[in-house]
């Protein structure tokens, strides 16, 4: 698991984890958490962290970034607004253990 931490002028801003590896379309990037403090949030911040994930992807040759996120809520359209789509190719499955 990777770790990026965000700061402005030594407050934090939010993080973001997630890790990499091989697939049949060459290196995918499954992307676990990106949070932002609240007090920072509706100001771009996300937006900025999320384009220097995608930048430092890219030149690591990262082909792909995936992500899991809620149906209809503030982080679905946070992702859309970024240009993420929903993959028809995959689907959630759970199953209840107790």
């Amino acid at each position: 698991m990777s770790w990026l931490f965000f700061h402005i002028d030594h407050n934090p801003v939010g993080f973001i984890a997630g890790n990499s590896k091989v697939s049949y379309q060459g290196l995918t990037y499954y992307l676990a958490e990106l949070c932002v403090n609240n007090e920072m949030q509706g100001k771009g911040h996300g937006s900025k962290m999320l384009h220097s994930l995608e930048d430092e992807l890219m030149k690591r040759e990262i082909k792909s970034l995936y992500l899991l996120t809620a149906n209809d809520g503030l982080a679905e359209a946070f992702y859309l607004k970024n240009d993420y789509v929903v993959n028809e190719d995959r689907v959630v499955m759970k199953k209840n253990l107790c």
